[in-house]
């Protein structure tokens, strides 16, 4: 079951709660925010799955009505949008998919599998930061719908 309610943390109507298997994911596509039910959390004990996570994930992370709320990383066929720190900020940062250069394909192997590469990388060095996570899905979006257009 798929519905859309108010999100917790930034009160807008655009939190997508999705459940399979009576297992609920909450992602929010205004503020970024993302929870599971393995982040359910009592406010004493630890959660031994969220304690498993990045330093910068934790310094993020937001507690409310029983959840453990994180930044989320949006992976797309065109590229992947993800949090990053600037100015000791939240921000957001959306790195395209580019064809790997000849002459650079052996800096990306297949691991395990001798003499196959990667064709394909994100292109993190020219990632474009936004303030905040609805304004980089509405330029991911307009990017899409321009290159369709052109294309």
């Amino acid at each position: 079951m798929n519905i859309v309610i108010k999100c917790n943390l930034c009160r807008e109507k655009s939190l997508h709660m999705y459940t399979h298997n009576e297992f609920t994911s909450r992602q929010c596509i205004n503020c970024g925010f993302t929870t599971n039910d393995k982040l359910k959390w009592d406010g004493k004990n630890k959660n031994n799955y969220f304690e498993q996570m990045s330093d910068f994930i934790k310094k993020y992370a937001e507690e409310y009505d029983g959840h453990i709320w994180i930044p989320s990383v949006l992976t797309l066929p065109t590229g992947s949008l993800y949090p990053i720190e600037d100015d000791n900020k939240l921000k957001w940062a959306f790195a395209k998919i580019v064809d790997v250069e000849e002459e650079e394909k052996e800096k990306y192997p297949f691991e395990g599998e001798e003499g196959r590469f990667h064709t394909k990388k994100l292109d993190m060095e020219n990632a474009k930061i936004f303030d905040e996570y609805l304004l980089a899905l509405a330029s991911i979006q307009e990017t899409s719908i321009n290159r369709e257009d052109n294309g």
